[in-house]
Order: C-alpha cells, then sequence, then structure tokens
C-alpha cells in the first residue's frame, strides 16, 4: 500500500465513522428538541425505583407520578438508567412531560435531555477533525518528501 492510498484510506475511514456518529448524534438531538418543543416542566413524586445491578455501580430508573396542566394526574417512568436518579421514594423532582405522549417524562437536567446526543454528535466531529488532521499531516509530509523528486501530490 502506497502512503497516499493510506492517507486516502484513513481520511475515507474517519471521515465515514465521524459521518455515521454526527448522523446518529443529530437523530437523538433532532428527537429531542422535537419532545422538549412541546413539553412543560412539572413537579413530580418519586413513587418507585428500578434498580439494575449488573454493572459495577448501581443504576437507577424513576417512576414518577404528576398532575398535568389539565389536573389529570400521571404516572411515568423515565427512559433512561442513570446513576444519577438516586431518589428517595415520596422525593419531589422537576421532570418534562410531554402532552402529546404522556407516558414520556424527562428528568429535569442537561445530560438528562441532551447528552446522549451530544456524545455521539461530539464524537463524530472528533472522528472527522482526527481524519482531517491526519491527511493534512500526511500530505506535507508526502510533499516534502517529494519535493526533490519533482512528484505532485494530490
Amino acid at each position: 500500500m502506497t502512503e497516499n492510498t493510506a492517507r486516502w484510506l484513513i481520511l475515507g475511514v474517519l471521515a465515514s465513522l465521524g459521518l455515521i456518529f454526527i448522523g446518529v448524534g443529530g437523530v437523538f438531538l433532532y428527537k429531542q428538541y422535537l419532545f422538549m418543543s412541546g413539553a412543560q416542566k412539572v413537579e413530580a413524586v418519586v413513587i418507585h425505583l428500578d434498580i439494575n445491578n449488573s454493572g459495577d455501580n448501581p443504576t437507577y430508573r424513576p417512576t414518577v407520578r404528576y398532575v398535568d396542566n389539565a389536573g389529570d394526574t400521571r404516572e411515568a417512568a423515565s427512559q433512561l438508567f442513570s446513576n444519577f436518579y438516586d431518589y428517595e421514594i415520596g422525593e419531589t423532582i422537576e421532570v418534562f412531560h410531554n402532552h402529546d405522549r404522556d407516558d414520556h417524562i424527562r428528568i429535569d437536567g442537561w445530560f438528562s435531555i441532551w447528552g446522549f446526543g451530544s456524545i455521539f454528535f461530539g464524537v463524530g466531529l472528533l472522528s472527522l477533525m482526527v481524519g482531517g488532521i491526519v491527511f493534512v499531516v500526511m500530505t506535507i509530509a508526502m510533499k516534502r518528501r517529494n519535493q526533490y523528486d519533482g512528484e505532485t501530490v494530490l
């Protein structure tokens, strides 16, 4: 494999991975944006905690009871397990609910709302940047090496 082929291959692989991660992150962020555009913050009471002990540290998923704007009492569980959700039964927390989907809530907090999509999007951007930097560095090195040979590097 020539050095020219290697640099294009590295750029292609890192750019492809970057675009995939940016796409996945973008979809998650857009879905959260749609949820939040119709969501309202309410106070909710933790009525149950699901505990997941599959890893080194336990993670929790609270089920809450809240009253929506129409005055109806609703119950819903968080979609995410997290070690940050170690609430006490009866504790009052703030959640976002969307009147279109009463069974979907988000615990009030930046990471629980935007974190997952942001991580994917950030990894994709980082991959694109690393691929671009490697490509530029390899191109400069090839140009310097071939400077005296009179070859042109694309």
